[in-house]
């Protein structure tokens, strides 16, 4: 068999294309449409796909993939931070009504921005003892309103943070120093109150226990101060003013049953006095 036959032969074994079915004017526009927006979904790297909403990354990989920069990555972990205000939902505004008039005002919450950023348990954590070396120095200067205001402050921001002994002993710290201001304004139920929180987590703290003998004396419970003030020495025998404490309103307990006995008898001495009236 010649050359010329055996390449007419093979041109014959050869299969023809298939036929391509014509593009509708729908087709090319859905093209077109990938073609333009393909290169806007960049891919990342397998250090840093976890940095890319879950949104991002559902879609295939397109020809334009392109690495994330670093101020791509920054603004991710940015935007991963910020949640929107639930008090104006995203808005910014909240509507007020004046008299008779709705007036749109910004958002106390969150400024007016309409997100607000999530805080983690470190940043609050740090935020709580930044307060609360503010109110230490507001209450050096005996400005006790103010140091407690902050004092209460720096436990609200770790309120959601209560697991962890760095938050739990932040939070007694807040406690116990908003119970001093109490006392030196002369609230004695607000600090009864703050020490008696501390004690259901700590029974046997002896600042709390302190503390909580003097609100009681100014609320002139006298016997409770009394036990309370047992139980700090028997943890902290060498505590100077609490065994002070002690004596004095032993004493004082002393003079008033003395006081009352006295009382006692002269009221009876005196009925037996009084003569008989018909």
């Amino acid at each position: 068999m010649s050359a010329l036959a055996k390449q007419l032969l093979e041109k014959a074994q050869i299969e023809p294309p298939p036929l391509q079915p014509p593009q509708t004017s729908m087709d090319v526009t859905i093209g077109r449409l990938r073609q333009k927006y393909s290169g806007l979904i960049p891919s990342l790297s397998s250090s840093s796909s976890s940095s890319l909403p879950t949104s991002a990354t559902r879609y295939g990989p397109s020809e334009n993939q392109q690495q994330l920069s670093p101020e791509d990555l920054a603004g991710f972990e940015r935007l991963s931070n910020v949640q929107i205000c639930s008090t104006c939902q995203g808005k910014g505004t909240c509507r007020q009504q004046f008299h008779h008039y709705h007036v749109d005002v910004d958002c106390d919450h969150c400024g007016g921005e309409g997100t607000i950023l999530k805080e983690t348990a470190e940043s609050s954590i740090q935020k709580a003892k930044d307060l609360k070396t503010n109110a230490t120095a507001l209450f050096k200067q005996q400005k006790y309103h103010q140091a407690d205001a902050l004092f209460k402050e720096g436990i609200d921001a770790i309120m959601s943070f209560r697991v962890g002994k760095d938050a739990n002993g932040l939070r007694r710290a807040l406690l116990l120093n908003r119970a001093a201001c109490a006392l030196k304004l002369q609230q004695w139920q607000a600090g009864l109150e703050h020490c008696t929180l501390v004690l259901k987590k700590a029974p046997n703290n002896v600042k709390a226990l302190w503390r909580m003998s003097v609100a009681l004396e100014g609320l002139q419970e006298i016997e409770r101060a009394m036990v309370c003030l047992t139980q700090m020495l028997a943890q902290e025998a060498t505590h100077t003013r609490g065994i002070a404490a002690l004596e004095r309103l032993r004493a004082l307990v002393a003079a008033t049953k003395v006081e009352e006995e006295q009382k006692e008898d002269c009221n009876g001495s005196s009925s037996t006095n009084v003569e008989s009236i018909d």
